[in-house]
């Protein structure tokens, strides 16, 4: 998914430019998040489940501290913009996540 989709979908929904800059930043430097993120939001839709973000983002926690050796920063701030990433490269699953308003936004989501 291109970097300009994100920033144009973001801004769309009323987050706030600073807000999707770090939010960027952060997704930049931390790759292997959203890999995971993505493929247990796949595992979660295949086996049935709706999750939360939060939930599936506790796992992706749960990898990068005990199962890898590398020091990935995951920050609890951005679990509801990888939920939201998720459901704008994944259209058929644009409701999979419930979003509310969250820190950063001009406008309700």
């Amino acid at each position: 998914m291109k970097q300009q989709s994100v920033i144009d979908a973001l801004t769309e929904e009323g987050v706030a430019q600073s807000t999707i800059h770090k939010f960027l930043d952060w997704h930049h430097d931390n790759p292997q998040v959203w890999h995971w993120f993505e493929r247990f939001t796949l595992e979660a839709i295949d086996a049935g489940k709706q999750l939360g973000a939060k939930a599936i983002f506790e796992r992706c926690r749960w990898e990068a501290e005990i199962k890898t050796t590398c020091a990935f920063k995951c920050n609890n701030n951005y679990a509801a913009y990888l939920g939201r990433v998720f459901m704008i490269k994944y259209p058929d699953f644009h409701r999979y996540f419930k979003t509310r308003t969250i820190r950063g936004l001009k406008v309700a989501a």
